[in-house]
């Protein structure tokens, strides 16, 4: 993941906007989800406040995208 608002995969992007709105929520929901438990281990919290970032940036894309087309 970069914090571009996108995922790479094998030098692919899928930007956040090309996501249907169920599963960008529900990705958000898992990244906050896994950000939770590796605040819980002692080294964790740096990645833990990463993954909280590219989140809250995924939202704010999810939120200006038009849902109707």
């Amino acid at each position: 993941m970069n914090h571009r608002g996108s995922i790479e995969v094998n030098a692919m992007a899928i930007h956040i906007t090309q996501l249907h709105q169920a599963d960008i929520f529900g990705y958000i929901a898992d990244m906050l989800e896994t950000a939770r438990l590796l605040s819980s281990l002692e080294t964790g919290d740096q990645l833990a406040f990463e993954l909280i970032d590219f989140a809250q940036q995924a939202a704010r894309d999810a939120a200006n995208k038009p849902w109707d087309e």
